[in-house]
């Protein structure tokens, strides 16, 4: 009877285990709340609003505002949902610090949109979404995989 239980425990632990090392080795989805963020400039922080779990640009001119996003290494794949209502420019992109590169800016339509942007992310690197957001311009949020 004891040689059964044990038997049974260690088929379980084994199972349980290599369900870990499965999950672990999987990546995350991750949502990021558009208010996570900061300006470019400190001082344009005084105008933006938190709208429900949006950033909203009430500066009355465009502004740079950032997101630094937290990921491992390897390729990326973001998700920005935005509000543009139009007039003046509203575009967003992704920037890894090093070695430094980009993708090419996406300008969401008017209205509600969401959009997807890509990138390779090296190792010791750091990820961050910049958007140009006009008047009246909200980040809704950002869902990626880290």
């Amino acid at each position: 009877m004891h040689k059964t239980i044990t038997m049974k425990s260690k088929f379980a632990a084994a199972v349980a285990g290599a369900s870990l090392l499965l999950i672990a080795g999987s990546a995350f989805a991750v949502t990021v709340p558009g208010f996570a963020g900061k300006p470019e400039l400190g001082s344009d922080a005084a105008c933006l609003n938190v709208n429900g779990a949006a950033m909203l640009n009430q500066c009355g001119r465009q502004i740079i505002y950032k997101i630094p996003l937290v990921v491992n290494a390897g390729s990326k794949t973001v998700t920005v949902r935005t509000n543009n209502p139009g007039g003046g420019t509203f575009s967003c992109q992704l920037i890894v610090s090093s070695p430094f590169a980009t993708t090419t800016p996406v300008f969401p339509n008017v209205g509600i949109q969401t959009f997807s942007l890509g990138i390779n992310v090296p190792s010791n690197a750091n990820l961050q979404i910049f958007c140009q957001v006009n008047p009246g311009g909200q980040v809704i949020d950002v869902n990626y995989n880290q």
